[in-house]
């Protein structure tokens, strides 16, 4: 993740909208200026941007970022393009704003976009729906969470100098936010639940154990169980023989049974065959009343025929009686409506009448309903008459009034010309002291380059020449070195030389005799002169190659300065150039680098303000103008409008002068019909609608009157026909019933029945015969099998042993009372055994599965244990990891504070506790080289606390990185600290910062005035009274 530009919208101390653009930095870039101008903040809008807080302690209260120096109601927002890889994304944060509308604060915004790059080349938003969920989505985007964020890429003030003091609880907290030891952890955690559930376990089973001891002993299983058998067998042997017992009892009970059975059947037919005999008298009677219904049987038909004469005749004879008394009714009811007939012919003059004044009525309501009508129009029109009246009354006014503000607006209208030529003028010089300002920025900026470079260039040449006196240096030690080694070689020769001289001998060197001071033995050397000669060698080279590589710096250096200078000339002709251009009220006579920039911008502001003065002037006057010419306009489309009203008016005078001429003539016409009526003329279709309802009713009368008469005309008619057909259907009957009953009368002589009621007596319905015949026959069926099993059972019984039933049945019973002791006996023994063989089943199982948890437990015991802290370090698993990661963190740390430190301190992490509180593995202690002793950290100095800080938190984002796949770290910012190091401890750490930038952009924030000359990229905030401003 790589920051390209910062865009900041009332945000801390700064008002309106202030950008920073950090694509122009390709190295370590210095953010500097006043205390309370807002350099942090710059870091924090970053952070606020991915997280929506700002890092350290002022993550609290985010809504504090808000600009004080605006009102609640102005938009407040932090913008951020940034790339990864190769993708540029952009993040668009507003913190809540109020709003007078809702009277109550807007939620914060968050919007994430991506760009384009195909055909569209355009950003494109990949926002969710939820703020939640987008937030979510960025931090999956850069692959850091906040705490790892604040850590790692923005190092606020202190933080650090922080961690440093902390004590290993603490330490531990920050290093599991930063580093996955979940996963350790949780298998800690299972280790302990299984270690917990294995001893819950083996609790369990052994309790199981003792409570199924208190009710059983295994050492007595097999004698308690061959005693149980024993029983059960003897048992089992009694319980046979009294089976046999019963079972012969059983068969003399079943014999005994069958004969008292027999005899009760016995007695039961002796007594069904004497009931019989009892009932057979009145079966023959039965029997002789069917023979008569037998012969009655074929009269029968013809009785029911005489029987229906009989109840026609009857039904025949009331119908008669109705319709009679019915005729009589009717002949009344006819008499009346003939009465009514005079009274009926006055209503039907009385209707004609009405109908005639009926037809005027209609006509009169009619006129009446259009006089209305136009009555109405005539109002109407009045109506749309008098507005338009009061509307030209208005535009009469209105165009005296524009009139007048026409003359105004043309007298302020003609100053507009006058008010441009002064806007001009101080516009040109306002672009001017604007020209000059950036030249003069620009200029400065490039001075502060152009002395970094030069006084880099006078290190450089310090450097060669301090180069150069180690190369002479050099080389005499090499000559001297080469000088010595000759004279060594003499030596040499001279000794082997002495050990052949003899007394009295000339020497072969010099020639004397005599050798008072004979040559001796070089002294033997630690190195060899060859290695000391080869040593010097080495570094006259070495010395040679430092000053090829710093003659080269040196010639790049020059050319940069060379280039720094051009630049720095090309500004001032720029600006010579540019005095050309403009008057010369304007220009400044002495060159760019002696004008003072703070005079020119107070210069600036003046003219700014003259320039707003002007504009507010010019635009005056040039509204004045557009006033004119709208109130022109509007005078003339008044004016037209005031011609179509006073038009409109003309038309509706006329269209009302004839309106008033037809309701007159109606009027008339009306008043001549109502003459004739002789009624109210006030509302004339209330009296036709009352006339209607009399009509109407008149109408009724008649109409109901003619057709009640024909209704009874009709219905007397009616009433006479069914009396004469009633009277000769009646005759018929009577003449059929006389006939009928003479020849069944002489039918039943001849049957043999006394008479005609002695044959209705006779006649039963035909299924009742066939009932009765039924029923006789299985009476004698019956009587006759009674008979014969009265006879079967009396030859069976004849001749069969007596029993005594009861008796049999006594013995039975007891002897079944005794199978079901003897059997209830066997049964309880029975599961004895099965209880005994169930506990020594449950014993053995519960003591194989207790034996083989314990073998089990020893092993999950032992890894528990060790995992959760009870092992020799007694670390546990999750912190032995942290204290891994947090060693893996100091020897990251430790490759820049040694060379901070110039080789003295190095970070070192001890399993010692000395406070016997906390976690050990996660105490940090400083190595010191000048003492060989360790040290706490709170013994360190400012600078040295800085120096330990700023490389933890480099140990910490190289852990980080390797540690964690897919993160590249493209940006670092640190928060303050340089201003407690000494001029080589500064050096060593801006070196240090080099080497680790990379390809990665770092920021530093810092007062220290030695490091804007240190670090040619800068950002300058310049606090003001109404804000501050970004100067890069």
């Amino acid at each position: 993740m790589k920051p390209e530009k910062l865009t900041l919208c009332n945000i801390g101390p700064f008002v309106g909208k202030h950008s920073v653009d950090f694509s122009r930095f390709n190295s370590i870039f210095l953010v500097w200026g006043n205390t309370g101008s807002g350099k942090t903040t710059i870091f924090d809008a970053i952070s606020y941007a991915f997280y929506g807080k700002p890092p350290g302690i002022r993550s609290q209260s985010p809504k504090n970022m808000r600009s004080h120096l605006v009102a609640d109601t102005e938009p407040s927002e932090v913008e951020l393009i940034f790339s990864i890889k190769n993708k540029r994304y952009k993040i668009l944060r507003s913190l809540p704003v109020y709003s007078n509308k809702k009277n109550k604060e807007t939620p914060e915004g968050v919007e994430l976009w991506e760009y384009n790059t195909t055909v569209e080349k355009d950003w494109k938003n990949i926002s969710e729906s939820k703020k939640t969920d987008t937030a979510k989505k960025i931090e999956n985007l850069i692959k850091l969470s906040f705490d790892k964020f604040s850590k790692i890429v923005v190092l606020p003030q202190g933080q650090f100098a922080d961690f440093l003091s902390k004590t290993s609880n603490q330490r531990q907290n920050i290093l599991e936010n930063l580093f996955p030891v979940d996963q350790y952890t949780k298998i800690m955690e299972k280790a302990k639940v299984r270690q917990d559930n294995i001893t819950e376990k083996i609790s369990y089973l052994q309790e199981e154990l003792n409570r199924l001891q208190e009710t059983y002993n295994d050492s007595l299983y097999s004698t308690a169980h061959k005693e149980l058998n024993d029983e059960i067998n003897r048992l089992k042997k009694d319980l046979k023989e009294i089976n046999k017992k019963l079972d012969l009892k059983k068969e003399e009970k079943i014999q005994a049974g069958l004969i008292l059975e027999r005899k009760k059947k016995y007695a039961k037919a002796k007594e069904q065959l004497e009931d019989t005999n009892k009932k057979i008298e009145d079966y023959n009677q039965k029997k002789m009343q069917i023979e008569m219904a037998r012969k009655a049987e074929p009269l029968a038909v013809e009785v029911e025929q005489i029987e229906e004469l009989i109840r026609n005749e009857k039904s025949e004879s009331d119908k008669l009686y109705e319709i009679k008394n019915k005729q009589i009714f009717a002949q009344e009811k006819f008499n009346q409506y003939v009465e009514q007939k005079s009274t009926i012919e006055k209503e039907e003059k009385n209707r004609d009448n009405l109908l005639a004044k009926e037809d005027r009525l209609k006509r009169a309501t009619e006129l009446f309903n259009e006089i209305k009508k136009e009555k109405d129009k005539l109002s109407e029109l009045h109506k749309k008459l008098l507005p338009k009246n009061k509307k030209l009354t208005e535009l009469k006014q209105k165009l005296s009034d524009i009139k007048k503000e026409i003359n105004l607006a043309q007298n302020d209208a003609e100053l507009f010309s006058k008010h441009e030529t002064e806007f001009n003028l101080v516009k040109e010089k306002s672009e001017y002291l604007q020209y000059i300002y950036d030249l003069i920025a620009k200029y400065n900026e490039k001075k502060q380059n152009f002395k970094t470079h030069n006084s880099l260039l006078q290190k450089k040449e310090n450097k060669l020449e301090i180069i150069n006196k180690n190369i002479k240096i050099e080389k005499e030690e090499y000559d001297f070195l080469e000088e010595t080694k000759a004279k060594t070689e003499q030596q040499n020769i001279a000794f082997i030389l002495v050990k052949q001289l003899k007394e009295n001998y000339a020497c072969p060197v010099c020639g004397s005799l005599t050798h008072p001071t004979p040559a001796t033995r070089p002294e033997k050397l630690s190195f060899s002169i060859d290695e000391r000669i080869e040593k010097s060698n080495a570094s006259l080279e070495n010395f040679l190659s430092e000053k090829k590589e710093c003659e080269e710096e040196i010639t790049k250096c020059k050319i940069n300065t060379e280039q720094w200078q051009n630049q720095l000339n090309e500004i001032i002709q720029e600006a010579k150039n540019l005095n050309s251009k403009y008057s010369n009220e304007i220009i400044f006579s002495t060159p760019i680098d002696k004008i003072n920039i703070n005079e020119v911008f107070e210069m600036k502001s003046t003219v700014i303000e003259e320039l707003n003065d002007k504009s507010k002037l010019k635009e005056s006057s040039l509204r004045s103008m557009d006033k004119k010419n709208k109130l022109e306009q509007s005078h003339d489309e008044n004016t037209k409008l005031y011609e179509k009203i006073n038009f409109e008016t003309n038309e509706i005078s006329i269209q009302e002068s004839s309106l008033k001429s037809i309701i007159k003539e109606k009027e008339n016409n009306f008043d001549k019909l109502f003459s004739e009526i002789n009624e109210n003329k006030e509302n004339p279709s209330l009296i036709l609608e009352k006339c209607q309802v009399e009509i109407k009713d008149i109408s009724h009368k008649i109409n109901s009157y003619y057709q009640n008469i024909s209704e009874a005309e009709k219905a007397l008619e009616n009433f006479n026909t069914a009396k004469q057909m009633l009277e000769v259907n009646l005759a018929d009957i009577k003449k059929q019933i006389r006939e009928k009953t003479d020849e069944v009368e002489l039918k039943c002589s001849n049957a043999g029945f006394a008479g005609f009621d002695d044959l209705k007596s006779a006649i039963i319905p035909s299924d009742e015969i066939k009932q009765n015949e039924d029923e006789i026959k299985k009476f004698y069926e019956y009587r006759a099998a009674t008979l014969q099993s009265v006879e079967t059972l009396k030859k069976e019984l004849e001749g069969q042993p007596e029993y005594d039933y009861n008796l049999i049945e006594t013995e039975v019973d007891q002897l079944n009372i005794k199978v079901e002791e003897l059997e209830a006996r066997a049964a309880n023994k029975t599961t004895q055994i099965l209880e005994l063989e169930n506990k020594h089943n449950q014993y053995l199982t519960l003591f194989n599965k207790h034996k083989e948890t314990c073998e089990n437990s020893i092993v999950i015991n032992k890894l528990a244990n060790k995992l959760n802290g009870k092992n020799s370090k007694k670390l546990k698993f999750d912190t032995w990891i942290l204290s891994y990661f947090f060693k893996q963190i100091t020897v990251y740390a430790n490759k820049r504070l040694e060379k901070m430190s110039n080789g003295r301190y190095r970070l070192v992490v001890t399993s010692e506790n000395e406070t016997k509180k906390g976690f050990d593995g996660l105490n940090l202690q400083i190595a010191d080289a000048n003492t060989g002793k360790l040290r706490p950290s709170s013994t360190l100095s400012g600078g040295e606390t800085f120096m330990a800080s700023i490389s933890l938190a480099l140990g910490f984002a190289d852990s980080i990185t390797a540690n964690a796949g897919g993160i590249v770290l493209d940006s670092m910012f640190i928060d303050e600290g340089f201003g407690t190091l000494d001029s080589t401890c500064l050096e060593n750490a801006i070196s240090i910062l080099d080497e680790v930038r990379g390809h990665r952009m770092v920021g530093i924030i810092s007062h220290v005035a030695e490091l804007t000359s240190r670090i040619p990229e800068k950002i300058k905030i310049e606090k003001t009274n109404h804000g501050s401003k970004i100067m890069q």
